[in-house]
């Protein structure tokens, strides 16, 4: 048991890590809505201020940026005997998705908490 033990230490706190951009993590909608002012706010003020996107994609020829943090608890946890039922397994993800119109220039923005069991 005395073996067993810092093991499974290692695993509940390999499960905790976040991911993604912690830049979003505690970004509200009162302060998105300042910093991503339609029709002024340009890609390289949201480099400056958040990193590089996640992902970069051209739907119908604009672009959407995307940032996403997972801060969720650990997904390992539920493995571990009695423990996994008193732990939180749920998964929390911010997301952060920009429109931008062809010169750049921010067009829509949105915010939001996505809860996954």
């Amino acid at each position: 048991m005395k073996i067993a033990t810092p093991f499974m230490l290692a695993a509940l706190l390999t499960g905790c890590a976040a991911t993604g951009n912690g830049r979003i993590e505690t970004l509200t909608q009162e302060r998105a809505a300042g910093m991503l002012v339609a029709g002024t706010t340009m890609k390289s003020d949201i480099r400056l201020a958040l990193g590089e996107p996640s992902v970069t994609a051209f739907p119908n020829g604009r672009e959407v940026w995307f940032y996403r943090y997972d801060g969720s608890a650990a997904r390992l946890v539920k493995y571990v005997p009695l423990v996994g039922r008193m732990a939180e397994t749920g998964t929390q993800i911010r997301e952060l998705r920009i429109l931008f119109d062809p010169d750049g220039r921010v067009r829509k923005f949105k915010l939001q908490d996505i809860r996954v069991q």
